[in-house]
C-alpha cells in the first residue's frame, strides 16, 4: 500500500505560491517532516 499526491499545491496569494506542483509517493514505513517552527509543517 502507498501514499500517493499528484499535482499538490499551497498558494498564499494571487501570485506566492509556497509549493507547487508537487507529486510525491510513500511507501509502507515511518516518515517524517523537518523544520523549523513556524514553517508550515502542519498545514
Amino acid at each position: 500500500m502507498a501514499l500517493q499526491l499528484n499535482g499538490v499545491g499551497k498558494r498564499y496569494s494571487a501570485d506566492v505560491w509556497g509549493v507547487r506542483d508537487v507529486d510525491l509517493e510513500l511507501d509502507t514505513g515511518i516518515h517524517g517532516l523537518l523544520g523549523p517552527n513556524g514553517a508550515g509543517k502542519s498545514s
